[in-house]
């Protein structure tokens, strides 16, 4: 049967938005950031092929020490952005298995140095994601074996709380903290081009707070999402109908 008139017209106002989208999508990548902490003990320097993370990507970004800077941060497809990191902390390890992936991304980390907050500020992300929202997601593991360890991860006037259950180190699931307990932090619908996030213990807690990785993700806008939807919906009544 030849579809009708109105069929085409919905038919084609669909792949418009689909291609809309997919011009507003070609710079939406994904940027990691490993940081690899005391690397001659975590040996956590990740290859470039390496797939890693909540949102899987290649080309971590190794943040080496527990003080320095990187500038020209590339993304999941190995690009150079015009995204760079600074942090300020002390460099340690976790010693779980040392495997290619999310072992690897999660053997290294950075804690508080000193009486120092531990500090990561990202930059130039206007470059990547101009006006556009984004998620930061902040990966944690301790090497606490009695006792919980808690604290607040602080973007602007975001807090989240992440708690590291004692006696459960990484086994390679993520579990997003949604208030008892995980291994990383989601902060959703970010905007600007620079973030400082800032990690603090909480009082009575059995040891200080960590970074083990970030993870810088696009999200598409809702109003993008909503006309997909409405095209895809009419798309398939008018095929009902034919």
């Amino acid at each position: 049967m030849v579809a009708s008139r109105p069929n085409h017209i919905i038919v084609a106002a669909f792949a418009a938005v689909l291609g809309a989208t997919a011009g507003r999508s070609a710079g939406s990548v994904t940027i990691g950031i490993n940081f690899v902490g005391k690397e001659s003990l975590s040996k956590s320097v990740m290859a470039p092929a390496e797939r890693a993370g909540v949102v899987g990507q290649a080309n971590w970004n190794n943040a080496m020490g527990g003080t320095g800077t990187l500038s020209a941060l590339v993304d999941e497809t190995g690009a150079a952005t015009g995204a760079g990191v600074e942090w300020r902390s002390k460099p340690e390890y976790l010693g779980i298995d040392d495997t290619a992936g999310d072992n690897r991304l999660m053997r290294g980390r950075v804690a508080r140095l000193l009486d120092d907050p531990l500090a990561v500020t990202v930059s130039g992300l206007d470059t990547v994601w101009p006006g556009r929202p984004y998620d930061v997601l902040v990966y944690f593991d301790s090497w606490n074996s009695t006792a919980d360890i808690a604290g607040t991860y602080t973007i602007g006037n975001r807090v989240l709380v992440g708690t590291d259950p004692a006696g459960v180190q990484f086994d390679g699931t993520f579990v997003e903290d949604a208030g008892s307990g995980g291994n990383y932090v989601r902060f959703r619908d970010l905007t600007g081009d620079t973030f400082t996030l800032t990690a603090e213990t909480l009082a009575g807690s059995g040891g200080s707070v960590t970074i083990n990785a970030l993870q810088m993700v696009h999200t598409p806008e809702p109003a993008t999402l909503g006309f997909l939807a409405l095209g895809l919906a009419a798309v398939l009544r008018e095929r009902r109908r034919a």
